[in-house]
């Protein structure tokens, strides 16, 4: 099964998004953050839980 490679990359404010739930909303400004630190945020990810754990989430 190939892996898919996701970057994570946010450039707008993602709290003005009503339709994400509250757990899903904090791993994004997470990943937004850690990619904004220079911090790496790719990898091999089949699910946000799978962001999530690579994250420390």
């Amino acid at each position: 099964m190939a892996k898919r490679v996701i970057s994570v990359k946010v450039n707008k404010d993602i709290s003005s998004e009503p339709q994400l739930k509250p757990k899903v909303l904090k791993q994004l400004k997470r990943a937004s953050a850690d990619y904004k630190a220079g911090r790496n945020v790719s990898g091999s990810f089949s699910s946000i839980e799978d962001l999530a754990k690579h994250l420390g989430i």
